[in-house]
């Protein structure tokens, strides 16, 4: 007899605005396709103890208490799978289940992996993952990274972040006019490359002088220094390159706000080259509202966009230390889509029937699917902590890619002693961080054109 999946989550609400509105929606999204029972998130501080570090110092015994709470859990709940988004909490989730043996699955989603804090963070989990836990994914990029820390990644399910889709009547055919909005959305941070986006917007203006550009989000970084440096460089250089009369910066936008943009624009600029990069949800609801893309050719950006067909892909090499962008070819596309009304309104139409690939009632019924199947294997098979203490990455070769996590410096760690205990974005300088990660990271950044000059496209058909 099939046995169903009974889902209870657990977790915070995230510290980013995009962050919290991507997360609010995929669980509506899958409450709408099956119950999903809140947890208190004061089990939180039940599951973890007074410290993560006193908790790590007292393994294996420090996991008995862990473990009777997560069984609590299980049995005054009644579930079966436990989704989990706070990521610290996953690893000893994990532990805690495979020391006292519970038939219990862990889900996940894998939003992030090349920052210094979730690198750490799928390093940590690798060992004691079964075929009885859900990671989810985005990107086929994404998968792959994480298949080069450990093999254990093999059985991540790669399953887009799906969307809802406008209603009909409220997108209308934007025609490109003689003072088009180009709008960049996100986070703005110096590895999102706002700064370029700034550069070639300020070359586009010399062409289309009424032109504007809306840069929407909120300043983030790894420090308060670190934002506030970031910010004195975009608005010094709005000034060097005079643009302050063309260029709006309104903050993080949401709900109808977000939407006002979305209709205002002609086409959307994403010149992210961020480690942290997986998907590109702006992307996809850019496209759903018919504006055509314009971003890097980088990670899961070239899984959503049709280069040539509903948006153009700009050539990013990685062989020196970081991550370099064909500005040349930002502007030229930007151009092309603005002075080309036809060729504008082909890549828009091509955008909005690509976008429905998206749609959430296409990709949640895959998760409830993934989540049912989990729920068929007993978690049994789950390696106990106690088999592992003391012992090093590098005495793991059936768990890890040992040579990178040579490069990664990490090889003489124990997986338990990886668990980040504070957020950071990279360790270091960004140049230095990058050197190290390019052994997992490098097939991130891509040229648009394969061999045999054919567009290069990585849709996704679902």
């Amino acid at each position: 007899m099939r046995n169903d999946a009974v889902v209870g989550y657990l977790g915070r609400q995230w510290r980013r605005i995009n962050q919290r509105v991507v997360e609010k929606q995929w669980l509506d999204n899958l409450r709408e396709y099956m119950p999903v029972t809140v947890i208190p998130p004061s089990y939180i501080q039940d599951l973890m103890g007074p410290s993560i570090e006193s908790l790590l110092s007292g393994m294996p015994d420090s996991l008995d208490q862990t473990a009777a709470v997560l069984k609590h859990i299980r049995d005054t709940y009644g579930i079966n799978t436990l989704y989990l988004n706070l990521p610290t909490t996953i690893p000893i989730v994990l532990m805690a289940r495979n020391h006292a043996g519970l038939d219990l699955g862990i889900c996940c989603i894998a939003h992030c992996v090349g920052s210094a804090y979730w690198l750490k963070l799928w390093v940590s989990i690798a060992p004691w993952l079964t075929k009885r836990d859900v990671v989810m994914v985005s990107s086929a990029c994404s998968k792959q990274a994480l298949m080069n820390i450990s093999p254990k990644y093999e059985h991540v399910r790669q399953i887009p972040l799906g969307i809802r889709l406008p209603e009909a009547m409220s997108i209308q055919p934007n025609k490109v006019r003689s003072d088009p909005t180009i709008l960049s959305i996100g986070r703005i941070e110096d590895v999102k490359n706002i700064h370029i986006v700034l550069t070639c917007f300020a070359k586009v203006l010399q062409q289309i002088p009424a032109a504007k550009l809306v840069i929407a989000g909120e300043y983030t970084g790894h420090s308060e220094e670190q934002v506030a440096q970031y910010e004195q460089t975009i608005t010094t250089l709005l000034k060097e390159l005079q643009l302050e009369h063309a260029v709006e910066l309104p903050g993080a936008v949401v709900g109808a706000s977000k939407d006002e943009l979305f209709q205002r624009a002609h086409i959307l600029l994403n010149l992210s080259t961020d480690i942290g990069e997986t998907y590109g949800f702006n992307l996809i609801e850019a496209k759903a509202w018919g504006l055509p893309v314009i971003c890097t050719s980088w990670n899961g950006f070239r899984e959503l966009v049709h280069h040539g067909e509903d948006g153009y892909l700009a050539d990013c090499r990685w062989e020196g230390s970081i991550p370099v962008i064909d500005q040349a070819q930002v502007v030229q596309y930007c151009l092309q889509l603005l002075l080309h009304s036809d060729l504008h309104s082909r890549f828009a139409e091509q955008a909005r029937l690509r976008a429905r690939n998206y749609a959430y009632e296409k990709t949640t019924p895959r998760i409830v699917a993934a989540l049912h199947d989990a729920v068929q294997i007993r978690a049994a098979d789950g390696i106990a902590p106690s088999t592992l203490r003391n012992q090093s990455l590098a005495s793991l070769p059936n768990v890890y890619a040992v040579e990178r996590m040579e490069q990664l410096g990490w090889s003489d760690e124990t997986p338990a002693a990886l668990i980040p205990t504070s957020f950071a974005h990279y360790e270091g300088e960004l140049e230095a961080w990058y050197a190290k990660v390019k052994p997992i990271m490098k097939h991130y950044a891509s040229t648009a054109v394969v061999e045999g000059g054919r567009p290069h496209g990585m849709e996704i058909h679902i």
